[in-house]
């Protein structure tokens, strides 16, 4: 299921809707584009570097600074494009990367980890393109059902 603000909406009829996101040329960011997500203590939580352990996260520091499980995912699997891309990018080239981006997250998510459902994020505003992912929780949410109340534009990727 698909959700955008009327912002995103837009964006999207502008861009989006006209090219092949697969065939977007992904060569000097494949490790955002195919990351590594690992699963610990039941949270899904992007691992660029190929180094999280268990045993280096304090579960009740985590737990009391982000409320939840949601909201940790949200909050450490946020990756902002822009850092990882050509500075001479425009804005629209870096929204075609975040959203070839969250294709391939989606599609790895349901590889890896199919009996889970998870909510992916993707922003815009004057400045970022953000991506975010977090598992979709009974009782927990990160982000308000009403998109309108946003300033940037998002769209929510619920699989």
């Amino acid at each position: 299921m698909r959700y955008m603000n009327k912002s995103m909406k837009q964006i999207n009829k502008d861009i989006f809707d006209e090219i092949n996101i697969e065939a977007v040329d992904i060569s000097g960011i494949e490790n955002i584009v195919t990351p590594n997500i690992v699963n610990i203590n039941e949270c899904y939580i992007l691992d660029l570097e190929n180094e999280l352990s268990s045993k280096n996260i304090n579960w009740n520091r985590l737990m009391k600074m982000h409320g939840d499980r949601t909201g940790y995912e949200a909050s450490c699997n946020e990756l902002r494009i822009n850092d990882y891309v050509d500075d001479n990018k425009t804005r629209d080239e870096i929204l075609i990367y975040g959203l070839r981006s969250l294709h391939s997250w989606k599609d790895k998510l349901k590889r890896d980890y199919p009996n889970q459902k998870f909510v992916l994020i993707l922003s815009v505003n004057e400045k970022f393109v953000t991506l975010r992912f977090h598992a979709k929780r009974e009782g927990e949410n990160w982000l308000s059902s009403d998109l309108e109340r946003y300033q940037e534009s998002i769209l929510v990727e619920e699989l």
